[in-house]
């Protein structure tokens, strides 16, 4: 199995290991390495012309010395370990020292063994001056590496940092000012990096570590402001924008940013109004209707929520609270659809189907390359290939914008983005269960909170803070909605000569909201967030959305978001 080892795990550089090293420890950060590159393929596997080897490289790990790609590749290694390296980004395989040039949209596929390496002396050995002379020039090291566009082995350089001084105890007083100065620098950095790298969340908490010591520190707000604007956090983009001008009115960055700020909250904060004098004239019917979408409140069923109507009105999308690992099938209201197609579709397949799990991983690997953008199975041969055995006349997916936590215990290389992604799964239209109105699955993956009580362990997902666990509900609410008005958009031309059909209505469950809670959160909250995020979302004009009966919680946190809109107006 490959693995990802970008920091983020953005899947542009991948290892698969060919034979197993001879010691369970891999080179650090300045270590001297001895890395033989025995050969370098292009996608067709032929070899790279360019490349005069086999080549023996010694270097020290986290200089920049070799491309991207043999770097971040190395620091997974075993002495003695080979394996292939493949490398989809060709800035990533730039290699002087191995005459190595990719042309763009080139695919590099290296084979290399790790000969030797020998780690540098432990933090404990360190006199406390030479503690701060190794930072220091690490730090020089991720600057100059960000000013090559490096950014991958930028981060790694300021984040390794801040991994060191953890380990730093017992300094001097004097010290320890130096010290906080770089720490400082170092997450200031890191959020630069993360910016560039699209990991905008990251960005955030980088800067909300300086900002807590710091309030006033104008990089911090600026690179905060920025990262929310991304994130469409307007009033907070604003409020940082408002507070750096303040100390600083000359800030032409600043200054630049603030009018998207303005705008984005101006609009947030009308459509709020505007929300609060439909649901006024509406509340208490079952409908409430507000600009773009509509929402409609199932009432209390006999038994349990239908998955799909018998009888539906409109073209309708049944959301699946889906796994982590992307398969259909297993638990709760996953199993629910998985019994539901093997009954109404004959889809054969045991306690889950491996088949959805390599179309949605398929999709997912091809959103992250794409930018996170919405892609069509219909694209991916593989993808493709797997449409008619599910019953499926087309599929769409698109990657969360923000990765999981960095190294969070529970999280799989291959699934970065996996948390907060969205498919559409379009069913054939003499395979549409129940009724030919029921076109489609949307199928979401929402986060864990910790203190969740259902799977936990290794590949089953990381477990999320109250914050980071309603913010990622928040996005996913919004991004979901966005994808199914875009595939509204484009299924005339992505869904081949049978064009798909338009999706008038979802009906939402509460994701996130049984087993996998966060324990400080109650259902209420989240079904809170849940709209909130799909009031956010663009494009979705005369779409309704109709929430599945759960103990009613979707009514009361409407109910309660009227009260907080009529306090504000």
């Amino acid at each position: 199995m490959e693995e990802d080892v970008t920091p983020n795990k953005t899947g542009e550089v991948k290892k698969k290991q060919v034979r197993e090293g001879v010691k369970n420890e891999s080179p650090r950060d300045t270590a001297q390495c001895v890395l033989i590159v025995e050969a370098v393929k292009g996608s067709t596997g032929a070899l790279i012309a360019c490349f005069d080897g086999p080549n023996e490289v010694t270097f020290r790990a986290g200089d920049g010395y070799v491309c991207d790609a043999l770097e971040l590749a190395v620091r997974q290694m075993n002495e003695g370990e080979r394996a292939i390296i493949t490398c989809s980004t060709s800035s990533m395989c730039l290699d002087p020292a191995l005459k190595l040039s990719i042309q763009d949209g080139e695919e590099a596929i290296f084979k290399v063994e790790l000969k030797s390496f020998r780690n540098p002396r432990g933090t404990y050995e360190m006199p406390e001056a030479d503690k701060m002379a190794y930072a220091t020039e690490r730090k020089e090291t991720g600057s100059r590496l960000f000013r090559e566009g490096r950014y991958f082995l930028a981060l790694q350089r300021y984040c390794g940092v801040l991994e060191f001084f953890s380990y730093c105890d017992n300094l001097s007083e004097a010290c320890k000012l130096q010290m906080s100065e770089l720490k400082k620098t170092c997450e200031l950095n890191q959020a630069q990096c993360r910016l560039r790298l699209r990991d905008f969340y990251g960005a955030k908490k980088a800067c909300d570590a300086v900002l807590a010591e710091e309030p006033t520190n104008l990089k911090a707000l600026f690179r905060r402001a920025s990262a929310n604007l991304q994130r469409r956090d307007f009033a907070d983009a604003l409020s940082d924008l408002k507070m750096l001008l303040e100390l600083d009115p000359k800030n032409s960055d600043a200054r630049r940013l603030l009018p998207e700020a303005q705008k984005g909250a101006k609009e947030g904060e009308k459509k709020a109004r505007s929300m609060y004098a439909k649901m006024t004239k509406s509340l208490g019917t079952g409908r409430e209707d507000v600009k773009g979408i509509q929402f409609d409140f199932e009432p209390e069923p006999e038994s349990f929520s239908a998955l799909f109507l018998d009888a539906p009105a409109r073209n309708t999308a049944s959301c699946n609270a889906g796994d982590y690992r992307l398969y259909v099938g297993g638990g709760a209201i996953n199993k629910a659809f998985g019994d539901l197609f093997k009954k109404e579709q004959g889809l054969q397949f045991g306690r889950i189907s491996e088949d959805y799990q390599q179309l949605h991983m398929e999709l997912l690997h091809a959103s992250r390359k794409a930018g996170r953008k919405l892609v069509s199975a219909r694209d991916l041969p593989k993808a493709a290939e797997l449409l008619p055995k599910l019953s499926l006349l087309a599929s769409f997916g698109r990657a969360a914008d923000e990765v999981e936590p960095e190294g969070a215990e529970g999280t799989s290389p291959e699934l970065r983005g996996a948390i907060g992604s969205v498919f559409i799964d379009v069913f054939q239209q003499e395979q549409r269960p129940l009724h030919p109105k029921n076109v489609a699955m949307l199928y979401v993956v929402g986060p864990k909170g910790e203190g969740a009580t259902g799977p936990l362990g290794p590949g089953t997902g990381p477990l999320y803070d109250e914050d980071h666990f309603l913010g990622s509900l928040e996005v996913l609410a919004t991004k979901s909605i966005e994808a199914v008005a875009e595939y509204n958009d484009i299924r005339e031309t992505s869904c081949g000569p049978v064009p798909g059909p338009p999706i008038e209505e979802v009906r939402w469950c509460l994701v996130s909201g049984g087993v996998y809670r966060h324990e400080s959160v109650s259902k209420v909250d989240v079904a809170r967030i849940t709209i909130q995020g799909m009031r956010a979302a663009r494009g979705a004009d005369g779409l309704v959305v109709t929430f599945a009966y759960d103990e009613d919680v979707f009514k009361k946190a409407w109910q309660i978001e009227n009260k907080n809109l009529k306090s504000q107006a």
